[in-house]
Protein backbone atom coordinates (compact mmCIF):
# COMPACT_ATOMS: atom_id res chain seq x y z
CA UNK A 1 0.00 0.00 0.00
CA UNK A 2 1.19 3.30 -0.50
CA UNK A 3 2.00 5.75 2.72
CA UNK A 4 -0.63 8.06 1.54
CA UNK A 5 -3.22 5.10 2.30
CA UNK A 6 -1.73 3.50 5.40
CA UNK A 7 -1.84 7.11 6.82
CA UNK A 8 -5.11 8.13 6.16
CA UNK A 9 -6.24 4.50 7.61
CA UNK A 10 -4.34 5.39 11.12
CA UNK A 11 -6.15 8.84 11.25
CA UNK A 12 -9.29 7.32 10.42
CA UNK A 13 -8.77 4.92 13.22
CA UNK A 14 -7.56 7.79 15.50
CA UNK A 15 -10.41 9.60 14.77
CA UNK A 16 -13.24 6.44 15.25
CA UNK A 17 -11.38 6.26 18.67
CA UNK A 18 -11.63 10.04 19.44
CA UNK A 19 -15.42 10.43 18.02
CA UNK A 20 -15.92 7.30 20.60
CA UNK A 21 -14.66 8.88 23.72
CA UNK A 22 -16.23 12.18 22.76
CA UNK A 23 -19.73 11.16 22.78
CA UNK A 24 -19.27 9.17 26.10
CA UNK A 25 -18.33 11.99 28.09
CA UNK A 26 -20.87 14.46 26.18
CA UNK A 27 -23.14 11.81 27.91
CA UNK A 28 -21.57 11.53 30.61
CA UNK A 29 -21.85 15.11 30.92
CA UNK A 30 -25.63 15.29 30.31
CA UNK A 31 -24.69 16.87 26.52
CA UNK A 32 -26.12 15.50 23.64
CA UNK A 33 -23.95 15.33 20.62
CA UNK A 34 -24.73 14.48 17.46
CA UNK A 35 -22.12 11.95 15.48
CA UNK A 36 -20.94 14.63 12.58
CA UNK A 37 -20.68 17.23 15.69
CA UNK A 38 -18.66 14.19 17.94
CA UNK A 39 -16.78 13.77 14.72
CA UNK A 40 -16.03 17.31 13.89
CA UNK A 41 -14.75 17.79 17.19
CA UNK A 42 -12.53 14.75 17.06
CA UNK A 43 -10.83 16.29 13.65
CA UNK A 44 -10.40 19.60 15.60
CA UNK A 45 -8.67 17.67 18.40
CA UNK A 46 -6.87 15.34 16.51
CA UNK A 47 -5.43 18.39 13.86
CA UNK A 48 -4.64 20.28 17.03
CA UNK A 49 -2.64 17.06 18.38
CA UNK A 50 -0.89 16.55 14.86
CA UNK A 51 -0.31 20.44 14.47
CA UNK A 52 1.55 20.68 17.59
CA UNK A 53 3.81 17.68 17.51
CA UNK A 54 5.01 19.34 13.87
CA UNK A 55 5.30 22.27 15.11
CA UNK A 56 7.56 20.59 17.65
CA UNK A 57 9.78 18.95 16.06
CA UNK A 58 10.44 22.08 13.46
CA UNK A 59 10.73 24.65 16.46
CA UNK A 60 10.07 23.14 20.18
CA UNK A 61 12.89 25.63 21.23
CA UNK A 62 10.51 28.49 20.63
CA UNK A 63 7.25 27.31 21.59
CA UNK A 64 6.33 27.08 25.36
CA UNK A 65 6.00 24.14 27.19
CA UNK A 66 2.74 22.09 27.63
CA UNK A 67 0.85 24.86 25.68
CA UNK A 68 -0.77 22.22 22.94
CA UNK A 69 -2.27 20.22 26.46
CA UNK A 70 -3.52 23.04 27.76
CA UNK A 71 -5.03 24.39 24.94
CA UNK A 72 -6.70 21.18 23.84
CA UNK A 73 -8.33 20.84 27.01
CA UNK A 74 -9.46 24.06 26.76
CA UNK A 75 -11.22 22.91 23.84
CA UNK A 76 -12.81 20.08 24.77
CA UNK A 77 -13.74 21.57 27.66
CA UNK A 78 -15.81 23.83 26.32
CA UNK A 79 -17.42 21.90 24.12
CA UNK A 80 -18.37 19.07 26.18
CA UNK A 81 -19.54 21.75 28.93
CA UNK A 82 -17.49 20.84 31.51
CA UNK A 83 -16.55 24.25 34.10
Amino acid sequence: KEVKVIYQQSIEEQLDLLQGLLLDAAIENGQTFTVRRARGLAAAALSLIEGAYTISIAAGDVLPENYAVGQLKAMLALRLGYR
